[in-house]
């Protein structure tokens, strides 16, 4: 993932413009976060997409955590766009 991507998915994040849901990439307008960024990259909402934005080694060790904060923690959108911003 390139600055560029991490800054725009963070500012997206935090924009209020992408409502947040759970356990679909984005279902109903209802995005989760890595829906978002496949939306702001214009990427087809698939996990695939999201491997490949996020590149193998980021995937491998954050997929997984994104995915539990924003659906099973219910992490708001602003909490993970920290998260994202300090850790990865």
């Amino acid at each position: 993932m390139t600055k560029k991507v991490k800054a725009a998915w963070v500012a997206a994040l935090r924009s209020g413009k992408y409502s947040q849901g759970q356990r679909h990439l984005e279902y109903g307008g209802k995005y989760c976060c890595l829906g978002v960024l496949c939306a702001i990259t214009k990427h087809k909402q698939t996990y695939g997409a999201v491997r490949k934005l996020l590149g193998p080694e980021l995937a491998d060790k954050y997929q997984d955590m994104l995915v539990a904060m924003n659906d099973e923690k219910e992490k708001t959108f602003y909490q993970i766009a920290a998260y994202i911003q300090r850790y990865m």
